[in-house]
């Protein structure tokens, strides 16, 4: 009687599943959809933020395992208990779980006399900035490469035929080579660790908060005349000083919190700019009792929709458009102070009205 696989110790595992490589099976993608489908339907689409084919097999022509890797991230809300109950039912076998970050390995087509026809990895994991799709899409977008994985590959599945581990591992140099090339950012972004930070976590993502959105503001118009480096680096000087942004806190400030203020060595201590502040949450909360929220109001102009630019190098960025001269004269007929043209384009490109990430940059497309 054959053993089972969970009676089996490691080595004896990577005996009877070691490293092959064919050629790229058609078939793969047309497995996946079905597959998609099926964990669709056993865990619900309320508890599902998004699937993805990733891995080699997801590379039309490029060799690899004969093994289809899902990665399926799901929301924080669905229990973990109940996930791996629910992916049991379907029949998927857990191989391992890690909690930090969460991750729970399961597989299909594993079986006591080997590989059976379709063999799945699923990755569950919390929804993320993951590196597999961003190699996978890479490899996509070029074949040269695709190509050199490919023969890397080769050269090592037999070096590696039955160490799983240590063939991943001497993948990993050149896997984290391409992730962080495709990962290429705008260049004003690129050579301080907090700019990189706040342009791939922050600028461009749309927003619909009005205190963010309100907050922006006041850090696009103390900007003026200096670096959006220098605010940023004071950012949280600035929301400590002005109570997080609050709105209906910041409008009711009178003369002892603005001698406070200008008394704050955190932050730009510039009168006509801090008055600009308070006067601006008080025209916030007009604009918020004539069109329900500030968002409504600014989102209003492009129909809710994201400018989407297509500018291939810095250069070419205007620092105004149509849309920004006419948000710009609106706001000043309702009384906004510091919110020129120029400093509305920033603004509009920060909340993700206008998308001004250049073509080659990673954010482009998200």
């Amino acid at each position: 009687m054959k053993k089972q696989l969970s009676e089996m110790p490691l080595e004896e595992l990577w005996e009877l599943f070691p490293i092959i490589l064919k050629e790229h099976d058609p078939r793969y993608f047309e497995w996946y959809e079905a597959e998609k489908q099926m964990i669709i339907a056993g865990i619900k689409p309320e508890n599902i933020v998004c699937i993805n084919h990733i891995g080699s097999s997801a590379v039309e022509g490029l060799i690899s395992k004969p093994t289809m890797d899902i990665l399926l991230e799901i929301k924080e809300s669905y229990s973990i208990a109940q996930m791996a109950e629910d992916l049991k039912a379907a029949g998927w076998t857990l191989m391992s779980r890690k909690d930090d970050p969460m991750e729970q390995v399961f597989n299909k087509g594993y079986t006591p006399c080997g590989f059976a026809e379709k063999v799945f990895h699923l990755h569950v994991r919390y929804a993320g900035d993951w590196s597999e799709l961003y190699f996978r899409d890479y490899l996509r977008a070029h074949p040269d490469v695709a190509l050199e994985y490919g023969e890397l590959k080769m050269s090592l599945s037999k070096k590696f035929e039955h160490d799983r581990d240590g063939y991943t591992e001497a993948k990993s140099e050149f896997i984290n080579k391409h992730s962080d090339m495709a990962r290429k950012r705008c260049t004003w972004a690129e050579n301080d660790e907090k700019m990189s930070k706040y342009h791939d976590e922050v600028w461009g993502i749309p927003v619909h908060d009005d205190q963010k959105l309100f907050a922006k503001l006041s850090l696009d118009l103390m900007q003026a005349g200096l670096s959006w480096r220098t605010i940023l680096y004071k950012q949280e000087n600035f929301e400590r000083a002005f109570d997080n942004f609050h709105i209906e806190t910041v409008a009711g400030y009178g003369e002892v919190k603005f001698n406070e203020l200008m008394q704050d060595a955190g932050i730009v201590r510039n009168r006509l700019k801090v008055n600009a502040i308070i006067n601006n949450a008080k025209r916030t909360l007009e604009v918020q009792k004539e069109f329900g929220s500030f968002d409504a109001y600014l989102w209003g102009f492009t129909n809710g929709e994201t400018v989407k630019n297509h500018w291939k190098t810095i250069e070419e960025i205007p620092p105004r458009s149509p849309l920004s001269d006419a948000i710009s004269k609106d706001l000043k007929k309702r009384g906004f102070k510091f919110v020129g043209t120029t400093i509305i384009y920033a603004y509009l490109q920060a909340v993700g009205v206008i998308n001004d990430h250049l073509t080659s940059c990673f954010r482009y497309q998200k």
